[in-house]
């Protein structure tokens, strides 16, 4: 089994940052969530300024991971939280597919495993995975919230954090193929489309932790299971409004 080590940047995020980047990640995501399902998706700033939420939980999953976490359990607090979250995110989106957490679930999963492998197996991983996203656009995107991509890129991340620098060309890859395939307008191509989507992310990300670093020797602020609550509770209320006639038909 390899051994990994914690990077500076993980050492410093721990207790307020940590509880800085989940808090702007669940602003982030309730900003798309709403124009998603209230706005009918009319707000395009919205839509950018969202795809910097889901690599903020992937990174906060990966420190998680990389600080000695256990991953079965990680996943499975998230899966708890999924299957009992998953009526109000389908009926919220009047959608069939399934609620982010359970992709960080598995991603987390994956992540744990990746990190006791050596690293051509976690390269050969990541490789087969990123070319069946590319190879198969549709089905490798269907079934959960960001698709195989979504899995993977949290055990890019991980492996990054744990200090297999090369990771980092996986991380950047799947970054930029999480929203590739979204439906996009007939103003805007694919590539445009999935290039400033990843700019978002990507700056957008880098930008959230290098000011949640700003916060480095400060104590936690956010309850512990704060997110476990607002994840749910955010899309109850989503789902309540578009009941009462709210939102995009």
């Amino acid at each position: 089994m390899p051994e990994h080590r914690l990077t500076s940047i993980t050492e410093h995020l721990s207790g307020a940052p940590l509880d800085a980047i989940k808090l702007a990640a669940a602003a982030l995501m309730l900003g798309d969530h709403v124009n998603t399902a209230l706005l009918s998706s009319s707000v395009p700033l919205l839509w950018r300024f969202g795809r910097i939420a889901f690599p903020l939980f992937c990174f906060v999953l990966a420190c998680h991971l990389v600080r000695g976490a256990d991953a079965p359990r990680y996943a499975r607090g998230l899966l708890l939280v999924a299957i009992a979250t998953q009526p109000a995110f389908a009926a919220a989106f009047r959608v069939e597919f399934a609620n982010v957490l359970i992709t960080l679930a598995a991603g987390a999963v994956l992540a744990g495993a990746l990190l006791s492998q050596d690293g051509w197996r976690a390269h050969l991983t990541l490789a087969a995975g990123t070319a069946a996203v590319f190879a198969w656009q549709v089905r490798a995107r269907t079934g959960v919230d960001f698709g195989l991509a979504g899995i993977l890129f949290p055990a890019a991340l991980a492996l990054v954090l744990a200090g297999a620098r090369w990771h980092i060309v996986w991380a950047a890859v799947l970054l930029f193929s999480l929203n590739a395939w979204a439906n996009r307008g007939p103003d805007e191509t694919w590539l445009r489309g999935a290039s400033v989507d990843a700019l978002f992310a990507g700056l957008g990300g880098l930008a959230t932790i290098g000011l949640a670093l700003l916060l480095r020797g400060k104590a936690r602020f956010l309850p512990r299971y704060a997110l476990y609550l607002f994840y749910p509770g955010h899309l109850l209320a989503l789902a309540a409004l578009r009941a009462w006639g709210v939102g995009a038909s």
